[in-house]
């Protein structure tokens, strides 16, 4: 009776046992059906997703072989899925021969990891284009599957940024070759903009020795300057025309410029610094100063001479007498500038000089 009992608990222990497996089984049932239906809803999304994206999409297995495409990759490239189906995406359906190897490496660094890129692709009417290349691995449970990749037409980027290059050329070239000295100064006055010209007029060998000096205390013969110029600036709201500057050459000497300058302005409006013009008028100068010792010594002969000299426009009028003629007029130099015969001598002798 009691191994009767024994073998019955026994029976109710492996029933319960049992129960709990079948239990177990169907909650892993459940699990694994619940798996299957978002496995097959993520595939799904992708390929809905792979299908509707607006830029092109190409899928391709480990091996590099072409397992779907999408409308726009078709629509970029001009091949359908039946065409390039199961060949290897870097055989040269879309790649030249010169970009093969490329292609390749290309392929070999997405299966491994994130890649964007830039090159140029081939479409199926032979005609090359930039395009921009964004590649990423494929992983299912961990395992790589694929690489899906996608291209982006960047035709029209390119052109404007060729443009911008071409732009950037054209304003460097007349940056650096000006016959003017371009500078660009921060509020404190540090040079953090200067051209060649600027190099070559200061006694420099490049502009990086430059950027950095302050302007009033490293470029100018006379620091005080700069404040008398900044005052000047800001007194005529912002910009100076012809200002006369004496600036200071690298081995100490001075060089005289004419600047025309004003402010530049930060994103916000706000006064970001100086920039400007410098041109050289050393030579302008001298020549100055040449007339103006010819002129002051033209004065000194006229006003020492005994004889009686003058000089008229073409209306007859006195420009320019010296003491002799005034005193013989009883009259002085000033006097007679503006005037013409008539205001010192009879209309007679007026007529008779004026007929010469």
């Amino acid at each position: 009776m009691e191994d009767s009992e024994k073998t019955e608990e026994q029976l109710i222990d492996e029933i319960a046992k049992l129960s709990q497996q079948i239990t177990k089984l169907k909650e892993s049932e459940i699990k694994h059906k619940k798996v299957e239906e978002d496995l097959k809803r993520s595939q799904q999304e992708f390929a809905s997703l792979f299908k509707s994206t607006p830029e092109a999409l190409i899928y391709v297995d480990e091996k590099g072989k072409i397992l779907d495409i999408n409308a726009q990759f078709t629509k970029l490239f001009g091949y359908t899925l039946e065409e390039i189906k199961g060949k290897k995406v870097d055989s040269g359906l879309i790649l030249s021969q010169k970009m093969i190897d490329e292609g390749k490496n290309l392929t070999k660094k997405a299966l491994k990891g994130f890649v964007n890129y830039e090159t140029y692709r081939k479409r199926k009417d032979r005609s090359e284009f930039p395009v921009f290349i964004s590649s990423a691995p494929v992983k299912i449970n961990n395992k790589l599957k694929g690489l899906v990749t996608l291209y982006q037409d960047i035709t029209e980027r390119q052109k404007i940024v060729d443009g911008l290059k071409k732009s950037e050329e054209k304003y460097r070239s007349l940056y650096e070759n000006m016959p003017g000295v371009y500078y660009r100064a921060d509020r404190k006055g540090n040079v953090i903009m200067v051209n060649p010209p600027g190099v070559k007029l200061l006694g420099y060998n490049s502009p990086k020795e430059i950027i950095g000096k302050n302007l009033a205390k490293d470029l100018y013969y006379i620091p005080e300057d700069r404040k008398s110029f900044l005052k000047e600036l800001k007194k005529r709201k912002g910009s100076v025309k012809d200002h006369e500057v004496t600036l200071k050459r690298r081995d100490g000497t001075p060089v005289t410029v004419s600047t025309s300058s004003h402010y530049y302005y930060d994103k916000e409006g706000n006064i970001a610094g100086v920039e400007g013009i410098f041109m050289d008028i050393t030579e302008r100068k001298k020549a100055e100063m040449v007339i103006i010792y010819e002129q002051s010594l033209l004065h000194s002969l006229m006003d020492n001479i005994s004889d009686s000299v003058y000089f008229k426009d073409k209306e007859k009028r006195f420009i320019r007498v010296n003491k002799t003629k005034a005193e013989h007029l009883k009259v002085t130099p000033e006097e007679m500038i503006g005037k013409t015969d008539f205001d010192f001598f009879s209309p007679r002798n007026s007529q008779t000089i004026f007929s010469r």
